[in-house]
């Protein structure tokens, strides 16, 4: 009698388990009509098994390479990878709720509410009431735009990924609208390099000017002249240009990076000569504009009247020069914040000038420009010059036990400023050779016992013999006036220090 009891729970048991859990058999039609009692309805799958969950919900899994699926309504999905874990979800009326899924070592198009969706190799999908993710493969192509639906919204994300010829997502998300992209991330659009540096606000980067349509929104907006950068009130916006912009016509070597948020704007035009900038400030926003290969930075802010047009004097540093990175973009500047009348313009020729709103000249910064020498070698002339610079003080680096950013300080203040004063590399270090034996300039071999050594001998190669050289000052009268400056500076540093 147990046993008889014993073998009916065991067969209750398979019938209850076989409820909830179907295995189909591969290339078999399921007819939901049979499983939740719906008339008409059709599912077929290939390489499939089936689950009821709560509600009398389908849930859908795969069992072999290259699976397929189509639901009721006709949607495809074929060449899902049944590693990942993949699966379809439907309700109690047939109509697909949510599906994860994953291609296999090829691009596919599935079908979806009519439209067809490129997911590209090694990729996952994912279909959410109406919302569609695709988490692209790094490196991934799309090999036509993907565009705006009326029926689903769609997002993708990925890494160095090739949405467009106009856009690759480097990194975080694209989202697709009648606007444009909306970029929470990293992109290149339109030869810019672009950060949407807010979390709470997308970036816009839209296919016509918002500006009439749409309030209080990041956005980055091109046409044929003009370049249009807007923050919104949360939204902050980090951009540098690419060579092959049309409005902004950097070269391969320059550098040239703007930065504006919490409402700030900027409108480039180029019709020829040097680039327009009209910079639209706001209340609380701020904006930065570097031009790296000058070492100009320009900062409008309005948290009160501080200073507004500050330069960089270190600009330039050695691995800008060896690497070609550092020539400057010609521009004109002008801001209708209150504070600031002027008109900031950068030439060619690296000078930059502030003039007043009738055209005066206020002021020259051309000694801030580049130096002469740099400007006239050619980049191969400029590596072979660094190369030999640092191979004939081998010897005095090898000699004293320096830390690794010391070396490194040592070569940025040498061979820059050695460049800027138009020396040749035997003229550098016999002026470096005589002015340790002349007043026993002590370059230690720790910076403990001396911690303003390197800043003094900034302050000598940066200001003093740049000046003596361009003056045409003996050697010997620039090298007392150093030593004389260097001990001066020596006592006040360090005290300063203490």
């Amino acid at each position: 009698m147990k046993k008889n009891n014993f073998v009916l729970l065991f067969v209750c048991f398979l019938i209850i388990g076989n409820l909830f859990f179907v295995l189909a058999e591969e290339n078999k039609t399921i007819n939901l009509a049979e499983v939740l009692g719906l008339e008409d309805v059709e599912v077929y799958c290939e390489n499939c098994n089936y689950q009821i969950l709560d509600q009398r919900n389908l849930a859908v899994h795969f069992t072999k390479e290259n699976s397929k699926f189509i639901d009721k309504d006709g949607n495809v999905f074929d060449g899902i990878d049944f590693k990942k874990d993949c699966y379809v979800i439907l309700n109690s009326k047939g109509d697909l709720e949510r599906a994860d899924l994953w291609t296999v070592n090829e691009a596919r198009v599935f079908s979806y509410l009519d439209e067809s969706l490129f997911v590209p190799a090694n990729s996952r999908i994912i279909i959410n009431k109406g919302k569609v993710q695709i988490t692209a493969a790094d490196n991934s192509v799309f090999p036509e735009v993907p565009s705006y639906s009326k029926n689903f919204n769609l997002e993708i994300s990925g890494n160095n990924v090739k949405i467009s010829e106009d856009l690759l997502l480097k990194s975080g998300e694209v989202a697709f609208f009648p606007e444009g992209y909306f970029l929470e991330g990293k992109a290149i659009f339109n030869k810019i390099k672009i950060f949407s540096g807010s979390s709470e606000e997308p970036l816009l980067l839209a296919f016509s000017d918002p500006r009439e349509v749409i309030y209080g929104k990041n956005f980055v907006f091109q046409e044929e002249n003009k370049l249009i950068f807007q923050s919104s009130s949360l939204g902050e916006i980090t951009a540098s240009f690419l060579e092959g912009n049309d409005v902004v016509g950097v070269g391969e070597r320059d550098l040239f990076e703007i930065n504006i948020k919490k409402g700030d704007g900027l409108v480039f035009t180029n019709k020829g000569g040097a680039v327009k900038i009209e910079h639209k400030s706001s209340d609380g926003g701020s904006t930065t504009i570097e031009d790296d290969g000058f070492g100009f930075n320009l900062k409008i802010d309005h948290y009160g009247d501080e200073s507004l047009l500050k330069m960089k004097r270190d600009f330039l540093k050695l691995d800008d020069i060896y690497s070609g990175d550092y020539l400057p973009l010609a521009f004109e500047l002008e801001s209708d914040y209150k504070n600031f009348n002027d008109k900031v313009v950068l030439d060619k020729d690296s000078k930059l000038c502030v003039f007043s709103s009738d055209g005066e000249e206020k002021v020259n910064f051309e000694s801030y420009g580049l130096p002469k020498l740099l400007r006239e070698m050619t980049q191969d002339e400029i590596i072979d010059y660094i190369d030999n610079f640092e191979k004939s003080y081998s010897d005095f680096f090898s000699s004293k036990k320096l830390e690794t950013t010391d070396v490194k300080d040592f070569k940025e203040i040498l061979i820059f400023n050695s460049l800027k004063a138009g020396l040749s590399i035997d003229e550098a270090k016999m002026f470096f050779d005589d002015l340790g034996k002349a007043g026993g300039f002590d370059f230690s071999s720790s910076f403990e016992d001396d911690p303003t050594s390197l800043e003094r001998l900034n302050i000598i190669y940066g200001d003093i013999l740049p000046f003596c050289f361009d003056k045409g000052v003996s050697s010997d009268s620039c090298i007392d006036f150093s030593l004389s400056f260097s001990e001066f500076h020596k006592q006040n540093l360090y005290s300063d220090s203490l």
